[in-house]
């Protein structure tokens, strides 16, 4: 997967410092898939976002620099692939 593109293929604005990843999670295989990236200019708006949504299994990346932003969505994406974190996101929900 090329980290600057979401998903569906597009490119990630330089000035994006939020990512909302709406999730599904398949608690019998274990596996969590991203069904949609929201983008957002402001990690606030981000972090805003994430908080009035009501699917515990979506995650957000958050960071105040492009940089350190495509750095802790490849750790997210490493993390999603981790059957033991799964399991983690699981016990937890």
């Amino acid at each position: 997967m090329d980290l600057l593109k979401t998903v569906e293929g597009k490119d990630i604005p330089i000035k994006t410092r939020g990512i909302l990843f709406l999730c599904a999670l398949n608690v019998q295989e274990k596996k969590i898939k991203i069904i949609k990236e929201l983008l957002y200019d402001s990690a606030f708006d981000a972090l805003n976002a994430y908080s009035n949504i009501h699917n515990p299994e979506s995650q957000i990346v958050q960071a105040g620099t492009f940089q350190e932003l495509i750095e802790r969505k490849k750790r997210l994406l490493d993390n999603m692939k981790d059957e033991k974190w799964i399991k983690s996101l699981i016990d937890a929900i």
